[in-house]
């Protein structure tokens, strides 16, 4: 199981939030550890574990990083939804913006521009 482990304060809220703004669903339960991976995306993928911690650390910096074929619509989707995300970022010929869960990690969605770089 390749897994970014994300020590999170409520559990229930956590799983709401990467439900509606990734899309990821649940895979296993065990309460206070949650299992959480992308539909039809098979064990072997990538997912995200949420643990439950009563104090989580924060961090200054990017938790994880997520690719994206469209960054564009991603960020126009989850902004649409009422998602605070930062203002699209260009870095070399990639695309990325920012958006915080409720503990405030920092989630980086990134992908190749749409159009080369002239």
């Amino acid at each position: 199981m390749k897994s970014v482990f994300v020590p999170v304060s409520d559990i229930a809220r956590s799983i709401d939030f990467y439900e509606k703004a990734l899309g990821l669903c649940v895979e296993a339960n065990w309460g206070e550890y949650v299992d959480m991976r992308f539909p039809a995306s098979g064990a072997e993928a990538a997912g995200v574990a949420l643990y439950r911690q009563s104090v989580v650390p924060s961090f200054e910096h990017v938790t994880f990083n997520l690719g994206s074929d469209d960054v564009e619509w991603a960020h126009q989707q989850l902004s649409g939804a009422g998602f605070d995300v930062s203002e699209l970022k260009t870095l070399g010929n990639f695309l990325h913006f920012e958006l915080e869960d409720p503990d405030g990690h920092v989630i980086s969605i990134i992908g190749s521009r749409q159009s080369p770089i002239d």
